[in-house]
């Protein structure tokens, strides 16, 4: 007998109308499946719930109770879900055509949102800067797979009104340009956010004769003066117009040198970690008034306490010292969420002491409207030609491991294309398909089945 392999057919009971399109994308482009969308309604959310199978064969038919675990509350959930059905059925044609027509799927596990964010970061500031279309395909891939959030690493590559220079020849970004990425986005339930430096590494900005007074080093503004600051107040307006969301990533990750002078001593890491506190609440007040909520990377407030300006000095997570690490943190804004970033380590035990010791500089972290804690992991893109799989794979399961033991809700990980985005992007997809399905995946399975279950997806909407 000839094999005849089914098309699955889903209903969408209800969408937000700004969900349609991406809905319509994925049944043009996915063979196999076929959504029956009828005229749109208005909902405020749509569930995993809402896209019922009707080919009980391949895809058996079920509905979940108005208060059941499908119930999850979110666009990105219920295209998520969507991917999920894609991986279903292309796994049982798989097994199908190998093992007759009865056999199972190899693993099936109940997906739970634990998580609030599950990001990718992209790092467009080293060239080979991704056109509109190539992030609208990522945006669709990402829901598919699990993520709710893009972040954008743009540095100056963003279209500055009177500032010609502003990421010159570099492949920067117009007004229109961002708005359309972030429809790409949203149309998939995404949120993109935008991810900028407000510190350092600013030194494709200030090698131009025009920003020398703002330079204190040769990557890092001055602070003592207003300039550099109007300046990131028409860089955060220019966001704020672009996109819908009103988070900013305001970087501030690796300040080495701040006042050489006052280097030395217990005094010297007071005034050094005085200035990047003044700077932290100086740059959160001008979201403010904006409208966004700042995220910012924390090692400033543990490095600078090293002496060896080491982020995961061991020395400095033991005791007294950890306590030493929180004071004078309190005056920091409430609103402003903290991004412990860790890419190195294999151990889940390293990470969960660092997200414990992140206590004494968070109020009420992971609960209510107070700062928060965000976890970024890494992708391993950076110098090289291909994604470092195995590192990647390693780092991101011991991370997310941590995070989930330790309550953590928001983790990205990161595509960072150091020194001149020479990586293939694509090469990374793996990683990104494994960080989505671990975060999804209960605590309880192992490593290896989280990934065989990514691989599976990452093939079946690739």
């Amino acid at each position: 007998d000839t094999l005849h392999l089914s098309t699955c057919t889903y209903q969408v009971i209800a969408a937000p109308p700004e969900l349609l399109p991406g809905l319509r994308r994925v049944t043009e482009e996915y063979k196999g499946i076929e959504l029956k969308i009828p005229g749109s309604r208005s909902h405020e959310t749509v569930r995993a719930a809402s896209i019922v199978g009707v080919d009980s064969e391949i895809c058996p038919e079920t509905v979940a109770d108005e208060k059941g675990p499908e119930d999850t509350g979110s666009a990105a959930d219920a295209f998520y879900g969507l991917g999920q059905l894609l991986t279903a059925k292309a796994e049982r044609d798989s097994h199908r055509q190998t093992a007759g027509s009865h056999c199972d799927p190899p693993h099936d596990f109940e997906h739970r949102a634990d998580m609030t964010m599950i990001g990718m970061m992209l790092d467009v500031s080293r060239g080979k800067v991704p056109r509109v279309a190539t992030v609208e395909r990522m945006a669709q891939m990402l829901a598919l797979g699990g993520f709710s959030h893009i972040l954008l690493y743009m540095e100056d590559m963003i279209q500055l009104e009177g500032e010609p220079m502003f990421g010159h020849l570099r492949g920067r970004y117009s007004p229109r340009e961002l708005q359309e990425m972030d429809d790409a986005a949203q149309q998939y339930g995404l949120e993109l956010i935008p991810c900028i430096q407000s510190f350092g590494h600013l030194e494709q900005v200030l090698q131009w004769p025009r920003f020398a007074k703002m330079r204190d080093s040769r990557y890092r503004i001055r602070t003592d003066t207003s300039a550099p600051y109007n300046l990131l107040d028409r860089i955060l307006a220019t966001l704020a117009a672009s996109l819908r969301s009103r988070r900013v990533h305001i970087g501030l990750d690796e300040p080495f040198g701040i006042d050489a002078q006052h280097a030395g001593g217990e005094n010297g890491a007071a005034h050094r970690q005085g200035v990047v506190r003044a700077h932290l609440k100086y740059v959160a007040q001008l979201c403010k008034r904006h409208g966004l909520r700042p995220l910012a990377y924390s090692d400033p407030l543990f490095r600078l306490r090293s002496p060896d300006n080491n982020y995961y000095d061991l020395r400095m997570l033991q005791g007294d010292a950890v306590c030493r690490i929180g004071e004078g943190h309190a005056d920091l804004p409430e609103e402003l969420d903290m991004v412990y970033w860790d890419y190195y380590h294999v151990e889940p035990r390293h990470y969960m002491t660092m997200i414990d010791k992140h206590a004494p500089i968070l109020h009420r972290w992971g609960r209510g409207n107070g700062r928060q804690l965000v976890m970024a992991t890494g992708a391993w893109t950076w110098n090289r030609f291909w994604a470092s799989l195995p590192w990647a794979f390693g780092t991101i399961d011991a991370a997310l491991v941590a995070a989930k033991d330790r309550g953590v809700r928001q983790v990205f990980t990161c595509l960072w294309m150091d020194d001149a985005a020479e990586v293939e992007l694509w090469s990374a997809a793996p990683a990104l398909a494994f960080f989505a399905a671990r975060a999804w995946a209960p605590l309880s399975l192992t490593r290896q089945i989280v990934q065989e279950h990514a691989a599976a997806m990452g093939k079946a909407i690739a």
